[in-house]
């Protein structure tokens, strides 16, 4: 039973630090925004995400799920990425056709 109750605490804790992040991750990718280098400015965002998980780690002391939670921050990258293209937050770059 305790085991059980353990578990679904550590459960929670991971679904409340990976939904924590989503405000970073969104703020960051506005940041980043320029057209091209999708992969770039991912690779930048999970850095920074990874950095501030680290430094928060050393200050607190406490043990944080870094690699669940850049995981997730890169499934919600994709994710987020689609959804801004499709409702026109982000633009696509389109090339003119020469001649």
């Amino acid at each position: 039973m305790i085991d059980t109750i353990t578990k679904i605490i550590e459960f929670i804790k991971l679904v409340v630090a990976c939904l924590g992040v989503l405000p970073a991750v969104v703020a960051l990718m506005k940041l980043l925004e320029a057209p091209g280098h999708g992969a770039e400015k991912k690779q930048a965002v999970l850095d920074l995400l990874k950095e501030g998980m680290l430094v928060a780690e050393k200050v607190t002391k406490i043990d944080f799920p870094n690699d669940a939670v850049l995981e997730f921050a890169s499934n919600a990258i994709d994710l987020l990425t689609k959804a801004f293209n499709a409702i026109g937050i982000f633009r696509k770059v389109t090339t003119v056709p020469a001649g």
